[in-house]
C-alpha cells in the first residue's frame, strides 16, 4: 500500500494486519474527472480489467471512489508496480476536449 500511495497519491483509508488495504482513488487528471458513482466505479474496473489486464475491485461510496488491494502468496511487488503505472496512466490530464472514455480507447487500441 506504501508503494501505491507514494506513486499515485492514493490515500490509504484503511489498512489492517492481514492482506488487504482499502484506498481512496487518487484525483488524477483524468480520474479527478470521473464522478464519484457507481457507474464510474464499475467504468474503471472494466478498463483495468479489459484494457489492462488488471483486476481491481472499484466501488463508490460516500462521494468517492475506492479500490481494494490484496497481497496475496501470487501478487508480487511488480503487480503492485503495474497497478500504479495503470493508474497514473489513466489520470493522466485531458486535453480540454478529450473525454475519459477517449483515454480509455487510447488505453485499449494501444493494447490491441
Amino acid at each position: 500500500t506504501a508503494l501505491l500511495a507514494e506513486r499515485t497519491g492514493a490515500e490509504v483509508f484503511h489498512a489492517d494486519k492481514g492482506t488487504m488495504a482499502l484506498l481512496r482513488m487518487p484525483a488524477l487528471g483524468a480520474l479527478a474527472d470521473l464522478d464519484a458513482s457507481p457507474a464510474a466505479a464499475t467504468r474503471v474496473m472494466d478498463v483495468m480489467r479489459r484494457a489492462l489486464r488488471i483486476t481491481l475491485p472499484v466501488w463508490s461510496h460516500d462521494g468517492a471512489l475506492f479500490f481494494r488491494v490484496s497481497a496475496q502468496v501470487y501478487v508480487t511487488l511488480e503487480d503492485f508496480g503495474r497497478l500504479a503505472d495503470a493508474l497514473v496512466g489513466l489520470g493522466a490530464p485531458l486535453a480540454a476536449d478529450e473525454p475519459f472514455e477517449a483515454r480509455v480507447a487510447a488505453i485499449l487500441s494501444a493494447r490491441r
